[in-house]
């Protein structure tokens, strides 16, 4: 088998894994009576499956994702492009929110007698 199919089918199982301990906390502790609720139905089991398979494919796509990004390779140009990054992502904030300006307001006094 591929390296690379191993090192996601690893991160998928680890997600499953976050998912089952995740799922069985929720059921022990009767998160808002979500486990009483499960186990009240008649069909309990299928809840149950469903609640679990779908979290562990969301837990598993996070935790692959994440393996993915932390894999990183070495960049062949030289230096980071930071400063870069840095004046494009000033010149957007710049473009998208401007400082704002400050006026002087007028306002009326009151006739009213402050007691």
């Amino acid at each position: 088998m591929p390296q690379l199919v191993r090192f996601m089918m690893r991160h998928a199982a680890i997600g499953f894994a976050i998912a089952i301990a995740f799922v069985t906390v929720l059921m022990v502790s009767d998160f808002n009576g979500v486990g009483t609720l499960i186990l009240g139905s008649d069909m309990w089991y299928v809840a149950l499956f469903m609640l679990t398979f779908f979290t562990g494919l969301t837990c598993a796509s996070v935790q692959m994702g994440l393996a993915i990004f932390a894999l990183g390779e070495d960049d062949e140009t030289p230096g980071t492009g930071e400063r870069v990054w840095a004046r494009a992502v000033s010149a957007v904030r710049a473009w998208l929110a401007p400082p704002p300006q400050r006026a002087p307001a007028m306002v009326k006094p009151s006739r009213r007698a402050h007691r």
